[in-house]
């Protein structure tokens, strides 16, 4: 092993012996050596300088999600060392294997203690948030709610972190370039209102807010606002027919303020619709004749 770290071999020399350097292979007053002496060591510190046994005892956290890596229980990453994630009583620990429910995605520190971040592993888009005190102790947790509330809510800027999947982290530009009424971005009905306030098209309590995805035999294609000054503070919403619904359409009446559906007409056929206006009304191509038809 000498030889390898750069320590020479006197051999037989008479100069030299096991009381000098234990290379050499003459024994000394002391017997023959089982380690190095004092002069090989300085020889090595000044080959290779002094041997620093001092290690960085900080763990690591290199994707940044919070947690200390290469850790087999959820430990929240700090500067002064990793931190368990535990149940109320302090002596359970958490880890990925805990339930085959959920698992942990991030942890955000915070002046209570930490955030963390809790992802249904058998329900698509649905999150929870847990908090705990400094010492890694769950103090609370939040119900399930889906991505969208968890964006109106404030969680994808507070975990940086884009959870409805709408490329956008936090919520969306207020803006509608395409003109049919919508808050372009938006993953559900939002409509566009010259204020900035969030307005979304709901159902009649105002439980369910509606999107693309709500239903596969229809779809909201154009929204306007009554005129101000008109005394109607409604949203008119043009409703399109897809599946066995497809060549109908309808329209919706709701709440300007909270977007609660208060009303909606019988499907129609694109001709009765042209005919009674509606796409004067809601400047759109109803029967796709490449033509807006003037109010009758």
């Amino acid at each position: 092993m000498g030889h390898a770290l750069g320590l020479a071999e006197p051999g037989y020399d008479n100069r030299w012996d096991q009381d000098d350097t234990a290379m050499s292979y003459n024994e000394g007053d002391i017997g023959w050596q089982n380690w190095y002496t004092e002069s090989d060591l300085n020889a090595l510190i000044y080959v290779w300088g002094a041997e620093n046994d001092v290690t960085d005892t900080v763990p690591s956290d290199l994707n940044n999600d919070g947690f200390v890596d290469e850790i087999t229980n959820y430990q929240m990453w700090t500067s002064a060392g990793g931190v368990d994630l535990t149940n109320r009583g302090g002596k359970r620990r958490f880890s990925d294997s805990t339930s085959r429910m959920w698992n942990a995605e991030k942890a955000v520190q915070v002046n209570s203690g930490f955030s963390i971040l809790i992802k249904h592993e058998r329900k698509d888009g649905k999150y929870k948030v847990w908090s705990s005190n400094s010492d890694g102790i769950i103090t609370s947790m939040s119900r399930w709610k889906s991505s969208h509330q968890m964006m109106l809510e404030g969680y994808e800027d507070h975990f940086e972190l884009d959870l409805n999947g709408d490329s956008i982290i936090g919520k969306p530009p207020i803006q509608d370039q395409d003109g049919d009424g919508f808050v372009d971005g938006a993953s559900n009905y939002q409509v566009y209102t010259t204020d900035d306030r969030e307005v979304y098209l709901k159902n009649k309590n105002g439980r369910r807010i509606f999107s693309d995805d709500t239903s596969r035999l229809w779809d909201a294609v154009a929204a306007i606002t009554a005129p101000a000054g008109s005394g109607d503070s409604s949203i008119y919403t043009l409703i399109e027919g897809a599946g066995n619904k497809d060549g109908k359409f309808k329209y919706w009446r709701s709440d300007l303020v909270s977007g609660k559906l208060i009303s909606q007409t019988r499907w129609k056929s694109e001709q009765a619709m042209v005919n009674a206006g509606n796409e004067y009304f809601f400047n759109y191509d109803i029967n796709s004749d490449g033509f807006i038809e003037p109010c009758c």
